[in-house]
């Protein structure tokens, strides 16, 4: 997966908001190993994902932010930083297929950001890998770094760590700091 936040435009939108979205580019399994739940629609399938289709999922945040809570099956919304360098594709549309479960995107006390989530092959920036287990996740360290150096040996891979560590350290960032 790779995110950044980006301002987005809804297709029909009298009023356009140019504040950022959260936009990842994930594989089809992604919301499931982070496990935001589909509320409405479908995700993206595997041969979506290889025939790198212009497709989206949003989070309810987004539905409600952005589409002041219509139905957003079938909605077009548009992805101008796409059109720049690096990426520089020709058609920054992309059609949502379905709504996931607001997830905390901002830490435990922020208010939860819009999400938009993308099939990873079109841009070819993603950053991170993201993997379930029901085993000890500390277990699974070697076998995703093989995965990792037999597509590319040179790839660096820096960072590892469990989702419950993430979580430990956002909660730890957002301590409240009172002042007198």
């Amino acid at each position: 997966m790779g995110n950044w936040a980006s301002p987005v435009e809804v297709a029909g939108s009298a009023q356009q908001d140019t504040r950022r979205v959260v936009i990842h580019q994930v594989n089809p399994d992604y919301t499931r190993a982070l496990g935001s739940p589909l509320v409405e629609g479908r995700l993206f399938a595997q041969s979506e994902v290889n025939n790198k289709q212009h497709l989206a999922v949003v989070n309810q945040t987004f539905v409600r932010t952005r589409l002041g809570g219509q139905d957003p099956l079938g909605r077009t919304i548009r992805i101008p930083l796409l059109s720049q360098a690096p990426f520089a594709i020709e058609d920054n549309s992309f059609q949502i297929v379905g709504v996931v479960k607001d997830t905390l995107n901002r830490g435990l006390t922020d208010q939860v950001m819009p999400e938009l989530y993308l099939p990873f092959t079109l841009l070819g920036v993603a950053n991170r890998v993201v993997t379930l287990t029901q085993a000890d996740p500390a277990s699974l360290t070697r076998a995703v770094l093989g995965q990792v150096y037999a597509i590319d040996t040179n790839q660096p891979v820096t960072d590892i760590s469990t989702l419950e560590a993430v979580l430990n350290f956002v909660r730890f960032v957002q301590v409240p700091i009172w002042s007198r």
